[in-house]
């Protein structure tokens, strides 16, 4: 492998390193949260509680989400991808967040009312208040007892981190697609005409073997589609990574799809040309270390 493929590779690790980092720092967060619930009162009032869960979360892990915003900007820049303004950037952080809560609340008000439900249901069933109240102060009980919302909570706070990663590189595609049309007026006859230019470059897939890769021989799986080559309209059709059309991510959420496959075109071609398949489960393991040092 030559250095600047080498270079090249080490950069994509790196920034699956951070981003799963990121991931793994908001499942923390998001468990810290939850111990801190009272879960009386989520018995009494679980909408509300989940509602204050959430907002907490969009509020401690917001600076998180914008900064990672801006690391996967600069990495798609990187890929050969246009550049985002900073105002671009920071509304797409913005609408992840909004996606987040779109995605979080039914999700996390489901487990919050099973968590609920698991409570009533014991006073339901005959059992002295006193032993459920004594149940409820024990060190392991609460813990129990809020194991679905916990896991819920886990996980969307995670894919909140991946909405910002997807829809940051999705939106530097779309840039390069559908780019701004420049107005002018027309030296000659004095009319307003209306001007752009369609990224026509090709894109090389670059597969980032991850435990989630599809490998299998069929049209819409990501490992065969490696070093294959086509403009970003042609990937449109065909499928962009983490498309919701890929096997890797048709049981994912929405923009939360676990492909961490690239499309690159950077100035120096070498560095992709004779580039095999990368295997980040060394980075993978290192970013959810970091965070839980």
């Amino acid at each position: 492998m030559s250095s600047a493929a080498k270079a090249f590779q080490r950069r994509i690790l790196e920034h699956v390193e951070e981003v799963e980092y990121v991931k793994e720092h908001a499942r923390r967060v998001a468990e810290t949260v939850i111990a801190r619930v009272d879960v009386r009162e989520l018995a009494q009032n679980s909408a509300g509680v989940v509602e204050r869960i959430i907002a907490t979360l969009l509020a401690e892990l917001g600076p998180a989400s914008r900064r990672l915003a801006t690391l996967s900007a600069t990495y798609a820049v990187f890929l050969g991808l246009p550049k985002l303004t900073a105002a671009q950037v920071r509304q797409l952080a913005e609408e992840a967040s909004t996606k987040f809560f779109a995605f979080a609340s039914p999700a996390m008000t489901d487990a919050g009312l099973q968590v609920s439900s698991r409570i009533n249901d014991m006073v339901a069933a005959g059992v002295d208040p006193a032993g459920v109240n004594a149940a409820l102060s024990s060190r392991e009980g609460p813990r129990a007892l809020m194991v679905p919302l916990a896991a819920v909570t886990k996980r969307v706070s995670a894919s909140w981190m991946q909405f910002v990663d997807r829809d940051i590189n999705d939106a530097a595609v779309s840039l390069a697609v559908d780019p701004p049309k420049t107005r002018a007026r027309d030296r000659v006859f004095g009319e307003k005409i209306f001007s752009f230019v369609v990224d026509a470059r090709p894109f090389t897939w670059i597969a980032v073997m991850d435990g989630h890769t599809c490998d299998g021989e069929f049209p819409f799986a990501c490992a065969p589609r490696h070093g294959q080559r086509r403009t970003l309209i042609e990937w449109r059709y065909h499928g962009l990574p983490g498309s919701p059309v890929l096997v890797c991510s048709m049981h994912a959420p929405r923009g939360a799809s676990p492909c961490r496959c690239v499309l690159a075109s950077p100035k120096d071609l070498e560095a992709i040309e004779a580039l095999e398949a990368i295997d980040a489960a060394d980075a993978i393991k290192r970013g959810k270390a970091r965070a839980r040092r």
